[in-house]
């Protein structure tokens, strides 16, 4: 089971490694997919759409690495949860619209099979997460006379640095939407000569 769990590990770190690096090099792009699925207040699908790749991308490098293997996977999963929701309630009310997993082969729609598939990953996440491979894992060298690093030191982490990245993300739109004013009330001064 370690040996399938390993492999689980890297495969899942290849596959959300490059989900959130297409993300990344296409963010408008993917604001707008994560508009199309119509199930997040606007003033959020900006947030929503800059955090989480920079989420998948360190969960991927943590699994990559083997550091806090656990809960990386376990936070995954719980992404892959949320991704099997969408699609289905979307699929449910007979939409159509492209998926936003940044496929390498090009973009691709919504349909049951993503959902068979992302069931698939959780159920890989899931296998991580419980028998947590310690080969090639740093989590079995880092700085401890015990060789492993606890869920809860891993979980203050993943925590800190998510909510970190999310205060980051959510400083940018806060200053992009304080200059679009502020350019909007230029141009405005300029049209009525105030």
């Amino acid at each position: 089971m370690e040996f399938a769990a390993l492999g689980c590990r890297f495969f899942l770190a290849i596959v959300f490694a490059a989900a959130a690096l297409g993300k990344l090099r296409q963010r408008s792009e993917f604001a707008q997919t994560v508009q199309g699925y119509g199930l997040l207040p606007r003033r959020l699908v900006v947030p929503f759409a800059a955090t989480l790749p920079v989420l998948e991308l360190a969960c991927a490098l943590l699994l990559a690495v083997g550091l806090g293997t656990t809960v990386a996977s376990l936070v995954l999963a719980a992404l892959l949860g949320v991704f099997v929701t969408a699609v289905g309630i979307n699929l449910v009310r007979g939409r159509t619209i492209e998926c936003g997993c940044s496929n390498p082969v090009g973009p691709g729609t919504i349909g049951w099979n993503l959902v068979v598939q992302n069931a698939a990953l959780i159920c890989a996440a899931l296998l991580v997460s419980r028998n947590a491979p310690s080969a090639l894992a740093l989590d079995a060298y880092v700085g401890r006379a015990d060789p492993a690093i606890t869920i809860n030191d891993s979980l203050a982490v993943l925590a800190c640095s998510t909510l970190a990245l999310a205060a980051v993300s959510l400083v940018r739109a806060v200053a992009r939407t304080h200059s679009q004013a502020r350019a909007t009330s230029r141009v405005t001064r300029q049209v009525w000569g105030h």
